[in-house]
């Protein structure tokens, strides 16, 4: 690292998520870095293609922790999920930006290790700060600029719900805004839908969430954490004090002591009611119906949908299978460095070679159960649940009439039939 004028600069090396070796210079801004243990978290500039300079952040861990260099690895992993599913299937590419990404996520440019103490590259806005910031520095937002903050937050929460991903840590401070644009970002709680989601210590806003009977994260928890988020930046309260805002009979969101407000006397001589603007009336009629209420079925989606914005366009057709391609990446880029650290060859080879005389034909499955499925699979590779009534077989009562022995009742009756007739026939010829 050296200074310049501005701060400091340097050379950063590591792998990109295509998977070659990149370097990168940096220039960072000493005002702006927010170092505390275990992170450390710088922002600068890294020059781009033209002389286009773009903001970026670096995370790493100071000093290295065990725990926190772990947990610095999975959220490396989410982001690389990310950007290969947005790689895949994200919005819809053009002449100018041959390979779009949105800019409501943040996105990874590399990540490496020095020792034991890893760290990666992601962009950031150049002129944003974060919402938490801006809310204490000016007060809450207007009508306009908390729309514009909902329009934003939805459409990075479709794109996060496209790549099967939970982020489940919205808060003020994880949510770039500059006005125009939310940036999320701070990954390292994130996983997958439908995995066993860990507890998450974020008080106060981890109180708001909604009550759930199962531990299996959902695309929901973030769409309530996003609601609570827009209510919090329209009017201001702590997240202490949202809960005492409440519906009214019209559906409006108002706070429950200003439900029937107080007549006050008018210095021109008649009375007035002073309250607080109903923020309801700046979204449209139903925006937060059913977003609150525990099992909520409400997505993003569907939220854009009340918001009337335009449901963005894929790349390409949806595509569950190729959503993994980052984890896929990430562990191969885990086993080659591993091979590549050790002292002596490792029991396994590198991705991509195989021991002499392995086949690559899979044996044929074994007498016994089958392999357990892992929780955290993706809901589009699970099987189907178990029927939950499933055929026992016969029981102690009286059970299905074979097909034999109801063909021999038939032809009894039928031969019955024909005796009772030509008897009847014989007795009426006397």
């Amino acid at each position: 690292m050296t200074m310049t004028d501005s701060g400091l600069a340097g050379g950063i090396d590591g792998d990109t998520p295509e998977g070659p070796r990149g370097s990168w210079w940096v220039q960072f801004d000493p005002e702006d870095e927010v170092s505390g243990p275990p992170y450390q978290v710088q922002r600068g500039t890294l020059p781009g293609p033209g002389g286009v300079a773009q903001a970026v952040a670096r995370k790493r861990v100071s000093p290295a922790d065990g725990q926190a260099a772990e947990d610095l690895r999975a959220e490396i992993e989410i982001l690389l999920t990310l950007w290969h599913a947005m790689e895949r299937n994200g919005p819809r590419p053009d002449r100018h930006r041959p390979f779009r990404y949105p800019d409501q996520l943040v996105r990874l440019i590399g990540f490496s290790e020095h020792g034991d103490a890893p760290f990666f590259l992601t962009t950031s806005l150049s002129h944003g700060e974060t919402l938490g910031r801006r809310l204490r520095r000016a007060g809450p937002l207007g009508a306009d600029e908390c729309r514009r903050l909902a329009a934003s937050l939805f459409h990075g929460l479709y794109w996060l719900q496209a790549a099967e991903i939970v982020h489940r840590d919205l808060t003020p401070e994880n949510i770039l805004w500059d006005g125009q644009t939310a940036l999320i970002f701070d990954f390292s709680h994130a996983c997958w839908a439908g995995a066993h989601r860990p507890h998450v210590e974020a008080p106060p806003w981890s109180t708001l969430d909604p009550p759930r009977a199962d531990l299996i994260a959902d695309f929901t928890e973030d769409v309530s954490r996003a609601c609570w988020l827009i209510l919090h930046a329209a009017t201001g309260e702590p997240p202490e004090s949202l809960r005492s805002w409440r519906p009214d009979a019209d559906g409006y969101w108002s706070r429950g002591d200003q439900q029937y407000p107080d007549s006050v006397p008018d210095w021109s001589g008649g009375s007035s009611s002073v309250t607080e603007p109903n923020i309801s009336t700046w979204f449209p009629e139903g925006f937060f119906a059913d977003v609150f209420e525990p099992g909520s079925p409400v997505v993003a989606a569907e939220m854009l949908a009340r918001l009337r914005e335009r449901r963005p366009e894929h790349r390409t057709r949806y595509d569950p299978a190729g959503m993994l391609a980052g984890r896929d990446r990430f562990n191969g880029l885990v086993k080659d460095k591993e091979w590549r650290r050790a002292p002596v060859a490792p029991s396994y080879p590198p991705p991509g070679r195989r021991r002499a005389g392995h086949s690559r034909r899979r044996p044929e499955p074994g007498p016994g159960p089958g392999p357990e499925q892992p929780h955290d699979e993706p809901l589009s590779h699970r099987q189907p649940p178990p029927d939950p009534y499933p055929d026992l077989g016969p029981g102690p009562g009286p059970g299905p009439v074979s097909g034999d022995l109801a063909m021999k009742v038939i032809v009894a009756i039928v031969t019955i039939v024909v005796f009772l007739l030509v008897v009847i026939v014989g007795l009426g010829s006397l």
